[in-house]
């Protein structure tokens, strides 16, 4: 409870007293674990470890340089912590949450990471993003499996452009990533999530432009127009002024 107290609080703050108050929430979720430990109350405890992931995820935001990198490293521990508890058969929801905090946790990484090292991020938060899947299924929660299917597109994205150097697996990665866009948007409306359905635009037609410098021919102008029709959707919602970076 003080934790969540906490948070709440680090949430509405800003700056540096933000990152204090994320910091003493992980600190008390960690207090609270020398009282829960994991053999004698595994559930309080994974719930622990995933709230500890969560307050550091939200300090490193808040927080620069090597600092920052060591408190996501943190966080991506935490989550690893509670799925040792949390399985995929005894606790569905918890560990899909936790699954999906973890890719997230990871894509943050790779951002700022350079190299192998952020493919090898990228490539493992995909893979969490995946096995979320597992249990979120388009029929009972179809937001949840678009947002994973975002998320393994963009981050089959990353991998890609990684693997351009080699060519090695290039053409497949895009194929996927493609795939897993145009599965989100079989959810996303522009109607009920514009911001979230234009980034898929934009990211599928990222994806489609990236295989049309791959392809030849008819292919290739195939490519190149299905990246343009995208891009023209994410303009409908992307404007000037509200969306310049975009």
């Amino acid at each position: 409870a003080i934790s969540g107290l906490l948070r709440q609080l680090a949430a509405e703050a800003s700056g540096a007293e933000s990152a204090r108050l994320f910091a003493e929430a992980a600190a008390t979720c960690r207090s609270t674990l020398e009282v829960w430990t994991q053999d004698a109350w595994p559930e309080e405890w994974a719930w622990e470890q995933r709230e500890i992931g969560r307050a550091l995820e939200a300090q490193a935001d808040r927080t620069a340089g090597a600092e920052s990198a060591r408190l996501r490293a943190e966080a991506v521990a935490a989550y690893r912590s509670a799925l040792k508890v949390w399985t995929k058969d005894s606790k569905p929801d918890e560990w899909a949450t936790t699954q999906e905090r973890l890719g997230a946790a990871l894509g943050g990484e790779a951002t700022r990471a350079t190299g192998a090292e952020s493919a090898r991020l990228w490539m493992e938060a995909g893979l969490a993003f995946a096995s979320a899947l597992d249990v979120r299924t388009k029929e009972a929660n179809p937001r949840k499996w678009a947002a994973n299917h975002y998320n393994i597109g963009n981050s089959l994205v990353e991998l890609a452009e990684f693997a351009q150097a080699s060519g090695v697996g290039t053409a497949r990665m895009l194929a996927q990533a493609v795939a897993s866009f145009r599965h989100a948007l079989e959810v996303l409306t522009k109607d009920a999530e514009p911001v979230w359905w234009a980034q898929a635009q934009g990211r599928l037609g990222t994806a489609l432009g990236m295989e049309a410098l791959l392809a030849k021919g008819d292919d290739a102008a195939q490519l190149w127009s299905e990246a343009a029709v995208a891009a023209r959707h994410a303009l409908e919602v992307w404007t000037e002024d509200g969306n310049r970076q975009n």
